[in-house]
């Protein structure tokens, strides 16, 4: 049972009581129980969903590997961070830096792969 609440989007009934779901906030798909749905109140379904493109600051993306990518999921997984602009946008998206909880720069940790 999910003991948070997220922003979801529903996909497609599974069985009488189960519903595939995408969580917006962290892109993965899941199936849960009814049960687990709330509704949300009217005044915020209108308010579009905020998403802002970043790619890490001093990251090359041109050598970036579904390694990589499988690293920054498990490191980012359901932990709160600090996300920092660091200059102007560049090809539609901010460079920024990210700081873990334990106040370690995610920036760094990658470059040192």
């Amino acid at each position: 049972m999910m003991n948070q609440y997220l922003e979801l989007h529903a996909k497609r009934r599974e069985s009488q009581s189960k519903v595939l779901v995408k969580l917006i906030d962290r892109g993965d798909e899941i199936i849960v129980h009814t049960s687990e749905l709330l509704q949300i109140d009217n005044k915020f379904s209108t308010i579009p969903a905020f998403v802002q493109p970043f790619r890490l600051h001093y990251c090359d993306e041109s050598q970036n590997s579904a390694n990589v990518t499988r690293q920054l999921k498990k490191l980012l997984f359901n932990q709160s961070v600090y996300i920092t602009r660091q200059g102007s946008m560049i090809n539609g998206s901010y460079p920024v830096e990210v700081i873990l909880s334990n106040q370690q720069s995610l920036n760094k940790m990658i470059l040192q792969q």
